[in-house]
């Protein structure tokens, strides 16, 4: 079997990569089969999150396609010349060649949706959402979203989000790292409000000499 993993792989952010990463690592242990990436950004990309990118003849073998989350169907909160930049993106990026999987198995796990204030928009995520087997959101907010707009059918499952699924032996012990390596502090915006926030966090970790506060997001947008 075959399985086509997509999701928000254009940027190499790190939580998108992550999430992707997760599901890919999932696929893998369920069983013999290849996990490819359609659309990967670079081989870069494709190499951290551990599957290769595939090419437009392969997609007649494709039996699965599965979307991993991340934001992707959700509308920034930004001006309206913004918004239509990012609705223009993501059509392009996400549902613009939906019609090559029209016969495949389909599945959605961990997805944040909304809101979507373009009527068109909204309507082509719905549709193609109906099409999916399983459609597992990542918050009450995405869930009460979908029922709020009249989307009910029975695919629809209230899950969490993927980053949630880390164990504590996915977590590397701090002395160990502090032994050999430096520590990146992952921030979302590095400003007054988060460092007032994540000020315990920084306290904690300010003993270690390796601490350093990283931006990494080299292509703003899902």
């Amino acid at each position: 079997m075959k399985i086509a993993l997509h999701g928000s792989y254009f940027g190499r952010n790190f939580g998108d990569t992550l999430i992707i990463k997760i599901v890919n690592n999932w696929l893998n242990e369920c069983g013999e089969h290849e996990v490819v990436l359609p659309f990967v950004s670079s081989e870069d990309e494709a190499m951290e999150i551990g599957s290769r990118k595939i090419n437009e003849n392969e997609w007649q073998d494709i039996d699965c396609v599965v979307f991993a989350g991340g934001g992707y169907f959700g509308e920034p909160n930004s001006s309206f010349l913004k918004k239509n930049k990012w609705y223009i993106r993501n059509w392009k990026r996400h549902l613009s060649w939906s019609k090559k999987i029209v016969t495949k198995k389909k599945i959605i796990i961990g997805i944040g949706i909304g809101p979507l204030s373009n009527t068109f928009f909204r309507k082509k995520v719905f549709s193609f959402l109906k099409k999916f087997e399983k459609v597992i959101v990542r918050d009450q907010e995405s869930f009460f979203f979908l029922k709020s707009n009249a989307y009910e059918p029975s695919n629809l499952i209230l899950g969490a989000d993927i980053a949630c699924s880390l164990g504590v032996n996915n977590i590397i012990n701090l002395s160990e790292i502090h032994k050999t390596n430096k520590i990146a502090l992952h921030l979302p915006i590095v400003g007054n409000e988060v460092m007032t926030k994540f000020s315990s966090v920084l306290n904690f970790l300010y003993e270690y000499e390796g601490l350093e506060i990283i931006r990494d997001i080299p292509v703003k947008g899902n």
